[in-house]
Order: C-alpha cells, then structure tokens, then sequence
C-alpha cells in the first residue's frame, strides 16, 4: 500500500571498521565490513494527512530497522540486495507535523567486536538522496580540527630598542673584560647615542 500524496526521500550509508595493513601488495591500512542492523526511528509517533487520496488518514510511522551487506552499505529489508532505504520525507508540506527527524541507532560488530556508534538525529528531505556519513555529526573528543592559512609576510617594523646600560663618566658604558682600573687599552661603548659608538682608549703613558 502507498501512502499518498506523502513525498519520500532516500537514505544511505556504509560502514567499514579499520585494520592494520595486511599481507597484501600494499602498505595501506585494511579494513572490512561492518555487520549488524542500523535504525531509523521517527521524532513523531504520528502524522496527519488531512488531503489523501481517498481520504484523509493518519500514519503511525514506526522504527525501519536496516541491515549491512558484505561490503558494507546499508540495505533495505534486511538481508535484501537493495542498498539505500526509500522513506517518508520529514519535510512533506501534506503531513501535519512537518519538519520532523530520523534519529539512526546502531547495533553493529566488527568481526567478532562490539562497535560503539552514538545514535544521531537528520531531517530526510523530499526526493534527495540522504547519506548518513554526510549528515552525522563528529564527535567533540575525536580530535582538533586545525586549518592552516597562508604564511604571513615577514615583519618590516624593527623592534623596540633595548635599555641602555649604565654609563662610565666621560666615557659610556666599558666592555669586559678589561677593566678600567686596569693596564689600558680599554674599550668603550657609547650609550648616549641613537648610533652604536664604540673606541679604544689606549693606557696613559707611565
């Protein structure tokens, strides 16, 4: 039986569980499929069509159990070659809730392994083919996402000048080792100037 004039949408998916790389050709990671059934239960337990053909009726949608084929991609009914599940859109104008969601449920293995998958909600629209790897959401703790822009120029505007150091009288400030009690030469610098001034200053003769 059809249920008109509601508008459907379609709903697909693949799942893959990641090895490590195998005795195979190549260095890559393997990975095989997943086993198990994916739901899609509706956020509504009823929806009203007042204009159907024949008359107006009500639709008690109910959870669409899905299952995954030997590589993976989800199919409709379970055990079926039919890959892709063709459902109720949640946006249909004729259905009285409008805009409602799917909510997709996992109980999946990964060979012989339990795998975690967190349910999440999406809206299925009208004649669109809906992915599940597209509408779902990642996870806050999977990770940082950095995007990289492009290499800035480099600076043109020098630094800020230092602090002077403290000045011998007459003299600037002096260099060590050489100590100005000391046998001459010594060598000075000049602090008092924007411009780094520096000389020696021979010993007096005896």
């Amino acid at each position: 039986m059809t249920l008109s004039p509601t508008t459907y949408g379609t709903v697909t998916g693949r799942l893959l569980s990641a090895l490590g790389d195998g005795p195979d050709a190549d260095l890559a990671p393997d990975s095989s499929a997943i086993t198990g059934t994916i739901t899609l239960t509706p956020s509504v337990t009823t929806i009203l069509v007042a204009g159907g053909t024949g008359g107006p009726f009500t639709i008690m949608p109910v959870p669409i159990v899905c299952g995954i084929d030997a590589d993976g991609y989800l199919v409709y009914p379970v055990g079926s070659t039919n890959r892709g599940a063709r459902i109720m859109a949640t946006g249909d104008p004729a259905a009285n809730p409008s805009g409602w969601t799917y909510t997709a449920s996992f109980a999946i293995i990964a060979g012989d392994r339990a795998v975690v998958r967190n349910p999440f909600s999406f809206e299925v629209p009208a004649g669109v083919v809906t992915d599940l790897t597209t509408v779902a959401p990642v996870g806050a703790s999977g990770g940082v996402l950095i995007t990289r822009g492009a290499d800035g120029a480099d600076s043109v505007v020098p630094g800020p000048r230092g602090d002077a150091g403290a000045a011998a009288p007459g003299h600037g400030t002096f260099i060590q080792p050489l100590a100005p009690t000391e046998p001459g030469p010594w060598l000075w610098i000049d602090t008092s100037q924007t411009e780094l001034t520096f000389w020696v200053e021979e010993a007096a003769a005896a």
